[in-house]
């Protein structure tokens, strides 16, 4: 491969480094959406959306050896055909055509930590965030729990050959494991052979419960080495699947802890800055006027005295459509929802339930991360030439 060059596979690779695709939410459409992995690529266009103008500019030099990498996937639900006449088939077939590879993140970048859920919180305040639906895992190596119980003599012996099958690694740590002294009893029939004690007779023995993860992929060798090294003709061996575990910084949506409280208007002020749009275009929904769906500049006096000096200390918040979160971050305390644009039903529940809200566009609120997005990229492909569309816009802007 020539020098600046890479492959479609190793900007891929990026991508999944800065937010793994398993991070996505379970309806969306992520990772490798047009190309072959084994595309070169020397020059990556970041945008939101994939247009026809995008397209253009991303091709007019070294086209088919550009990448896109569009938030928004181009191809969301499922197509029947990709046909000319459908400017969503023509999109999709011109992006074939002219480039290596388009790639989406979408959802993934949202839940990841810093990521553009993150990006969206300093535009609200400072403190300290949680998610509002939290991703669950569990490194591969620690979905089982393997327990036994055997002499404690014999747990050294046992611990170790379960370690060298692949049991009890945690991390960077390996003969992981948990020990607790008891004492165990059994009695074996007529037809028993046991290494310890006599057939037909209780016998009582100090033990250690001995509990290791490990891999489903490793289990079987582990019980092979626990039988092998273990004394007793029958083993006790109990085996349990463990459960994922929620991230405390990734997932869907942010709690935001306020380490100063403010008002509506001050957030919406801060967010406008933050976001470089007008005042004007926020849109502010009171929880004290149920019935006024108008956009509200932001400044206006509600009915309401009390409501003009109502400091929120916990805000929910989500990049682009993020109504659908509203009432759990309404179940976790959030007095104030900040998100991109909802859906009106979605605006009713917020309002009854005592929640403000601030609109602040859909791509308005993700279109900002792109040039923070940008140079996180580039550290990983120094190679590769990597810039923002500049003719990404919101559609009312593309219009005029």
């Amino acid at each position: 491969m020539a020098r600046g060059a890479g492959t479609v596979a190793s900007l891929l690779e990026a991508v999944q480094r800065i937010s793994p695709l398993r991070l996505a939410a379970e309806w969306d459409n992520v990772g490798l959406l047009i190309g072959d992995p084994r595309s070169p690529v020397r020059k990556v266009v970041l945008t939101i959306d994939l247009t026809e103008a995008v397209i253009g500019d991303a091709a007019a030099t070294r086209g088919s050896e550009t990448a896109v990498i569009a938030y928004h996937p181009p191809i969301f639900e499922p197509l029947r055909r990709v046909a000319g006449p459908d400017p969503r088939g023509a999109l999709i077939l011109r992006a074939a055509r002219s480039l290596a590879a388009v790639i989406s993140p979408h959802t993934a970048l949202d839940a990841v930590a810093d990521g553009v859920t993150d990006w969206l919180s300093l535009g609200v305040g400072e403190g300290a965030l949680l998610p509002i639906e939290a991703a669950e895992s569990l490194p591969s190596g620690e979905s089982r729990m393997v327990v036994t119980k055997a002499p404690s003599a014999a747990v050294d012996r046992i611990r170790d050959a379960m370690s060298l099958a692949g049991a009890g690694r945690i991390g960077e740590y390996s003969r992981c494991a948990f020990e607790v002294r008891g004492t165990g009893s059994f009695e074996g029939d007529a037809t028993s052979n046991p290494r310890v004690g006599s057939r037909g007779r209780l016998e009582r023995v100090e033990e250690s419960r001995l509990e290791m993860v490990s891999s489903a992929a490793a289990l079987p060798g582990v019980i092979a080495a626990l039988r092998a090294a273990h004394p007793y003709e029958e083993p006790p061996i109990e085996i349990f699947s463990l459960a994922a575990r929620p991230s405390l910084r990734e997932g869907h949506g942010r709690v935001l802890e306020m380490t100063t409280a403010r008002t509506t208007d001050e957030i919406g002020m801060r967010l406008a800055r933050h976001l470089r749009v007008a005042p004007a275009a926020i849109e502010v929904i009171r929880a004290d006027r149920p019935g006024d769906h108008r956009r509200l500049r932001l400044g206006t006096r509600s009915k309401s005295a009390r409501a003009n000096r109502l400091e929120h200390r916990r805000v929910g918040l989500c990049p682009g459509s993020g109504g659908s979160l509203v009432p759990r971050a309404i179940d976790l305390g959030c007095t104030l929802f900040v998100t991109g644009e909802m859906k009106h039903h979605e605006r009713l529940e917020a309002v009854a339930r005592g929640c403000d809200v601030i609109l602040a566009g859909h791509t308005e609120t993700e279109r900002g991360f792109l040039p923070h997005y940008r140079t996180r990229l580039q550290r990983l492909v120094p190679g590769l030439a990597v810039s923002v569309a500049p003719r990404d816009a919101p559609p009312a802007s593309r219009l005029r």
